[in-house]
């Protein structure tokens, strides 16, 4: 080697050494400034506002199964269990759509399924509105509305939000809820517009802004019942963030339900106790419902002529939305 420089080896060492610095510089700079364009596309989506896109000519199967479980305690026949498991297959076909975003919306109920054990004698039934056989003893009753709902096509209009601003019901329809035997049990559900708080009741409604991470935003609905008053049901969803599954960006909801009864000089309710918990998968890119799950417990105070009990209510409820025909 020589010169002050180190001479030609070592210079050629250090050049070398500065370009592999160069390089790996380079690629640092790429990796950092491609992970600030990811967390930024990132905060971006977490803030987009969140809405129903529906598309005329749409068709989405929709299935829930619901299984709940009252037991109740006191009262004049001691400790009871009643245990329900539903299920209902239904399409939904979107007819139009206007410059708002609102959806015309025809929906069916494809098939309905119902097990049930009642306490002795009466012991229990199986309904399916698919099934040829004959129903008997307290499915007799049931068959007449629930094969009516199967027969008829509902329409719903329904906002971007999710906001349930119309429903039609098929004239026979209504006539078999209004002439069955317990209708006056059923009040306002025996109504189009019980019918509407019905379905408004179980229907997904997006905050009006882009929703923060904890943040969280309330609907409610109240229906009157003849028999217990006045019902208030409020469901509050909070928004927990994205989250990826199989390629799919899905933004996650926990919602809790919370009730309230009225009654009446006749039959007073009381709800001493409640929890429930879950959680809701909506499709961003796609703008629907992927699925819903609801887990809750109800504990009622139940007086009516000078007898005390109370009702235990846990219930599960699992919604799964796809496009028609891929399940």
């Amino acid at each position: 080697m020589s010169g002050s420089d180190g001479g030609p080896i070592h210079n050629a060492i250090e050049e070398s050494f500065m370009r592999v610095r160069s390089n790996l510089s380079g690629v640092v700079s790429a990796l950092l400034a491609a992970f600030v364009l990811q967390l930024a596309a990132s905060q971006t989506l977490a803030q987009e506002e969140l809405r129903w896109k529906f598309k005329e000519g749409e068709k989405l199967d929709y299935t829930m199964i619901q299984d709940m479980t009252i037991g109740t305690m006191g009262g004049p026949l001691g400790a009871q269990n009643v245990v329900m498991h539903q299920e209902m297959e239904m399409t939904w076909d979107v007819a139009g759509v206007n410059n708002d975003g609102d959806a015309v919306i025809k929906q069916k109920f494809e098939r309905i399924k119902m097990k049930m054990t009642l306490p002795p004698p009466l012991g229990g039934f199986e309904y399916d509105t698919k099934s040829d056989a004959a129903p008997a003893g307290p499915a007799a009753m049931l068959a007449p509305m629930y094969k009516k709902m199967t027969e008829g096509e509902f329409e719903l209009t329904m906002t971007s939000r999710g906001e349930i601003k119309d429903v039609k019901i098929p004239d026979e329809v209504l006539k078999t809820l209004q002439n069955s035997p317990g209708a006056a049990a059923l009040g306002e559900m025996a109504t189009p517009e019980g019918f509407k708080k019905m379905i408004a009741q179980g229907a997904l409604v997006l905050p009006e802004n882009a929703p923060k991470q904890g943040e969280d935003w309330s609907t409610k609905v109240e229906v009157n019942n003849p028999m217990a008053g006045k019902q208030v049901i409020e469901t509050t969803y909070k928004y927990v963030g994205n989250k990826d599954v199989e390629g799919v960006n899905y933004a996650v909801f926990e919602p809790t339900l919370t009730m309230t009864f009225e009654g009446t000089p006749q039959l007073q309710m009381k709800v001493s106790e409640q929890e429930s918990g879950g959680e809701i998968l909506f499709n961003v890119e796609a703008g629907r419902l992927h699925s819903s799950k609801l887990d809750q417990k109800v504990t009622i105070d139940v007086s009516v002529g000078g007898q005390t009990m109370q009702q235990k209510i846990d219930q599960t409820i699992d919604v799964k939305v796809s496009p028609a025909g891929a399940k």
